[in-house]
């Protein structure tokens, strides 16, 4: 009964971690069309298998809660499977959101006038170490993710486009969508901390304080 017990937990982590993976492609995708023409990209299959991985997990983590009744660690484990479904599907979200606002932009030249790609592998690199904390079951790990120079280079795009907007207003729609893309990113981000903070959690059983 425990040897299907700890098959299911397995499970439960692998699918979890491929969930992220095809987040970490789509965000890396997302990343690599600002040299690139975004136009040609489409993450709709992606998402989808995002949220049908995430049904999966639910699934399993529920009848694992009905049948088993677990407790201590393996209870965190479970508990925490259906916080990273949520940060997965927010982050697949997110970044169909991102895709959906390039395609407005009218000047793709405006991209290149703020540091939005160095925010992006930013991010990127982020969402993949607080994956790896969910792979390596490693809590010091995560306790060295945070997001503060993401934030940080929000504000400050934040403050270079406002004065861009008053150099050139008829491109103010151009830098209010990059605004959102960037607020985008800042919210990856902080999912991407959820994530190693969750992780946190189901290792150590203690919330994590900075």
């Amino acid at each position: 009964m425990r040897n299907r017990f700890d098959q299911q937990l397995q499970t439960l982590k692998n699918g979890t971690a491929k969930m992220f993976s095809i987040c970490e492609n789509m965000l890396h995708e997302i990343n690599d069309c600002m040299d690139h023409d975004f136009r040609n990209y489409d993450f709709v299959d992606e998402e989808n298998r995002v949220f049908s991985m995430g049904k999966e997990i639910e699934k399993t983590g529920m009848e694992m809660l009905i049948r088993q009744q677990p407790v201590a660690r393996d209870l965190r484990s479970i508990s925490t499977s259906f916080k990273m479904v949520y940060n997965g599907r927010r982050i697949a979200t997110m970044v169909m959101d991102i895709r959906d606002i390039y395609e407005t932009i009218e000047d793709i030249g405006t991209l290149q006038e703020i540091p939005l790609s160095e925010m992006g592998e930013l991010t990127e690199r982020q969402l993949q170490q607080s994956v790896d904390c969910l792979v390596t079951e490693d809590p010091d790990l995560a306790m060295a993710i945070n997001d503060d120079v993401i934030d940080g280079m929000f504000q400050e795009i934040k403050r270079q486009l406002i004065e861009k907007m008053k150099e050139n207003p008829d491109k103010g729609g151009d830098y209010v969508n990059l605004l959102m893309i960037a607020k985008y990113f800042e919210k990856i981000g902080d999912h991407s901390v959820n994530i190693a903070e969750n992780s946190y959690f189901a290792i150590t059983g203690r919330e994590m304080t900075r």
